[in-house]
């Protein structure tokens, strides 16, 4: 049997603070550097967004 290589890259996992008014261009932005959104939730008068981004992307 053959080895099957796998290319492996860090991971950041990185919380952004925002008001909701900017919350989809944060969301856009995060998902264009190839960024998985784990989720959001409110915190005080922000929007915490959590996600896993590239460290290459960041």
């Amino acid at each position: 049997p053959s080895a099957k290589p796998v290319l492996l890259e860090p991971i950041l996992e990185v919380d952004v603070l925002t008001p909701e008014d900017n919350l989809g261009e944060v969301m856009g932005d995060l998902s264009a550097r190839r960024g998985q959104i784990l989720g959001s939730e409110p915190s005080g008068r922000l929007t915490r967004v959590r996600a896993y981004v590239p460290e290459a992307e960041m």
